[in-house]
Order: structure tokens, then sequence, then C-alpha cells
């Protein structure tokens, strides 16, 4: 019988910080450098993530992530690897969106503290679509608002999948037996902004 557990994670340097943030709260904190194998392996399924205490991860809980290029991919990489281990769980993408209905759709914007090109983002998107379904969650604004969730099942049929090794392979989708999925997300965010 399992019993719930929270980690929350972030980059050896900045896991200090966050322990006294959430000190008393019954949180863990765990160091978690997205790309990075033997982390997923050894600090998160080994010592947080236990089959054998009853302790499985059910839920990925995303947000304030898609911002730098040049981590898009190890991000995508860590949650490659936890939803093989773990192919039943969850993920939850929570993106606040700023959206100009003026703007060309390349011009539009994500964001929460910063505004954040979508040009940018994109690649990411496209390669979430292809490996996990992605379900928009209306929130109690309903259509325009400008946040965005989005439940996330692992595909079944890429479970079998190769994980490219190359940052730009992987967010491309090369080598992939299908590309399908890839225009999802862009598919949601041109419904929601009524383009």
């Amino acid at each position: 019988m399992g019993f719930d557990k929270l980690v929350a994670t972030d980059l050896p340097n900045v896991c200090e910080l966050l322990a006294e943030n959430v000190a008393g709260n019954g949180i863990q904190v765990a160091a978690l450098p997205w790309g990075d194998e033997h982390a997923v392996t050894s600090v998160i399924i080994d010592e947080h993530l236990d089959d054998h205490m009853g302790v499985r991860l059910t839920h990925i809980v995303c947000c304030d992530l898609v911002y730098f290029p040049h981590l898009l991919a190890p991000l995508l990489r860590t949650l490659l690897a936890l939803t093989t281990r773990f192919p039943d769980v969850q993920l939850l993408f929570a993106c606040k969106c700023t959206c100009d209905h003026n703007a060309s759709f390349a011009d539009s914007t994500c964001s929460t503290d910063k505004m954040r090109s979508m040009t940018k983002e994109q690649p990411f998107w496209a390669a979430v679509g292809m490996w996990f379904e992605l379900e928009r969650v209306q929130t109690p604004g309903g259509r325009g608002d400008d946040l965005f969730l989005f439940i996330s099942l692992r595909k079944p049929t890429t479970r079998g999948w190769v994980v490219p090794e190359g940052d730009s392979e992987l967010l491309n989708g090369v080598g992939l037996p299908s590309r399908a999925g890839a225009d999802t997300f862009d598919c949601m965010l041109m419904m929601d902004i009524g383009c």
C-alpha cells in the first residue's frame, strides 16, 4: 500500500533555498539537473520513488519551465526518462500566455515573469506532442483566458521508441517512426486565440 509524497526538484545550487521555502510542509527536495540520467535514476527514483516501499510517481507538475532554449531538450529527456520508468504518470503543464491578437502567430508570447517567444518554445512543444498526448484543461476564465493548462500522458506507441541522442534531433523528431502530434500545441493555441 502506497502513501503520498511530494518531491520538489531544482538545480543543486538552488536546493538549499528551495528546502528553506518548503520547510515544515512535508515536501522533500532533490536535485534534478535536466538531462542528467544519473540524477533521474539514482536521486529521484532510488532515493525518493522506491517501488519496494510502495512509492510510485503518479504526477509531474511542470510550471514556469520553458524559457531557455538550450534547456528544452534536457527537460524533454528528463520527462522521457521518468515516463519510461513510470509509464502511467500524468504530466501537468502550466503556461501563462499573453497573445497579442493583432500580431502574427510567431509573435505571440507565453509568459509568467518574462515575455517569452513562441518561436523559441515551438520546437519543445512540437516534440512534446510527438511523445505525449496533450489535452487542454479549461480554466475558470474559459476560452481566451491567458492560463494554459495541459494534462499529458506518454503515448503508448512511443514506449519502444529510441530517444535520439542529439538535442536537435530530439526536438525535431529525427529518426522517430512518426511525427504525429507535432502540431498539437500550435493547433490548441490557434484555436484559443481565434485565428
